[in-house]
């Protein structure tokens, strides 16, 4: 596999951190033959957040709609630490706790958040912006966890070498 086999989409939401107000979300996917299809939408109520995750989404339900989710791996980049850490790391402990934080608090957005994992069992996502956040890493299962991860982007050609 090489990264002129992987769809890029990169995704945006805009809005404010905690108070539901009017915001919007942007996509952009690159095909392997550098077609590019962008897209937008807005909600009446919602976070930014809430926004960086229906971004994702959309533009893997774009894929899905057309048939292409399971024909090439997806590299999702964000800079939205929550959607990145949440697939990468923090989903696998939230699912077994019934979508609850570690703090037994509900999770929230776990509408969208469940869509992203049925999207993850059935396509091959990856989130090469994750190298971001190594440092916020604390414990050493979340670290190994990270370092496999990132190993394997590196395989793909998706992460430089320095990642660490």
């Amino acid at each position: 596999m090489t990264t002129s086999e992987v769809i890029r989409l990169v995704c945006k939401g805009v809005g404010y951190s905690i108070s539901p107000a009017e915001c919007g979300w942007s996509a952009e996917i690159t095909f392997p033959d550098g077609e590019r299809v962008p897209l937008r939408g807005k909600e009446a109520q919602g976070t930014h957040e809430r926004m960086d995750l229906l971004a994702c989404l959309q533009g893997l339900r774009y894929l899905h709609n057309r048939g292409l989710d399971t024909a090439s791996p997806i590299a999702v980049y964000s800079n939205c630490q929550t959607l990145v850490m949440g697939m990468v790391v923090w989903k696998a402990q939230w699912i077994p706790r019934g979508w609850l934080k570690r703090n037994g608090e509900p999770v929230h957005n776990r509408d969208l958040w469940e869509q992203l994992d049925a999207f993850e069992r059935s396509s091959t996502l990856l989130f090469p912006d994750v190298n971001q956040w190594w440092s916020s890493f604390k414990s050493v299962r979340e670290r190994a966890r990270l370092e496999a991860y990132l190993e394997h982007l590196q395989h793909m050609g998706l992460v430089d070498n320095d990642w660490f």
